[in-house]
């Protein structure tokens, strides 16, 4: 038993999600290393852990955003972001390897 999504659902979410990103790369990080400034601060760690359940996906999210690409790569090194992250990368690599096995 499966869940039904309505038409265009899927569609509608996925362009909805790089609406998102633009404007992270074109607004948030425009001028600024992080969101609010030159600092980090819990609005970018609360994002990087949403946007870290991408990885789960085959969806490229960085790709063609390389401010995105650079802030992400900074707040995965942010203290505590280890520690925050680790159930879900457990999950990733779980996920590689029975889709390897395929």
């Amino acid at each position: 038993m499966g869940l039904t999504l309505p038409p265009g659902f899927y569609e509608k979410a996925v362009k909805d999600v790089e609406a998102a990103l633009n404007d992270l790369e074109s607004i948030w990080l425009e001028e600024t290393p992080y969101l609010a400034g030159d600092v980090p601060t819990f609005a970018d760690l609360s994002c990087v852990c949403e946007l870290s359940q991408l990885e789960l996906t085959d969806y490229d999210f960085l790709k063609g955003r390389p401010k995105l690409e650079k802030w992400y790569n900074k707040m995965k090194e942010v203290p505590g972001y280890s520690d925050v992250s680790a159930t879900l990368y457990k999950a990733i690599a779980a996920q590689k390897k029975a889709t390897a096995k395929l």
